[in-house]
């Protein structure tokens, strides 16, 4: 098992280019956590789900406007926005698309910050590795005759490479999830969208 003592060692053996990697390491898990708390007050819980759903498809509008009101979520609000206002079927589509679709774009704010350090911290780390290489070639060329010198410089070197590789998969698994949960809360909403159309048309 490795000791944080040496993570530390090939952390400051990485060279500079370390520090940035580091930051977008912190970056992708504080806009993970921030994203989680937010989609976590988003979602509607499963008892609602349930028993709106079997309410609007029974006509039931009062009991699924209470179950609403009482609720937290995206769902919840948009069911209770619907019912509580006159509108006529045809408006109701058009409106609850565009609710859906903003809603939506709330839900993936940030998420490019993400996508860019998956793209960007493995092309840190192969910079960090050129640069350790241009470090050691120069290395030889002072003390030539002493080839150990090189190899022991690109070893080092290649842990920036090593370092940016981590950092992207480990912004690409937060990612994955965050995408996950996403696609769960789009898949209520559409879910609400056509209960609210059907009770409307009943």
């Amino acid at each position: 098992m490795v000791r944080l003592g040496e993570i530390g060692e090939l952390f400051f053996k990485g060279g500079v280019i370390m520090y940035p990697l580091l930051l977008c390491s912190i970056i992708s898990l504080a806009v993970f956590i921030e994203r989680v708390l937010f989609l976590s007050n988003k979602t509607s819980n499963g008892k609602f789900l349930n028993q709106a759903m079997d309410a609007l498809s029974n006509g039931e509008r009062i009991k699924a406007l209470n179950l609403a009101q009482e609720s937290q979520g995206d769902c919840a609000h948009m069911v209770a926005s619907c019912l509580q206002l006159p509108y006529q079927a045809a408006e109701l589509e058009s409106i609850l698309e565009t609710q859906t679709t903003l809603m939506v774009e709330t839900y993936e704010d940030r998420l490019d910050v993400l996508s860019t350090i998956i793209t960007m911290a493995p092309l840190l780390g192969l910079l960090g590795t050129i640069i350790g290489m241009i470090s050691s070639f120069k290395i030889l060329d002072v003390r030539s005759g002493q080839p150990f010198a090189i190899t022991g410089g690109i070893a080092e070197a290649l842990i920036a490479t090593a370092f940016g590789l981590t950092v992207a998969l480990f912004s690409l698994v937060l990612y994955g999830i965050l995408k996950r949960k996403i696609a769960s809360l789009n898949k209520q909403l559409v879910q609400c969208c056509l209960a609210l159309q059907t009770a409307k048309r009943g």
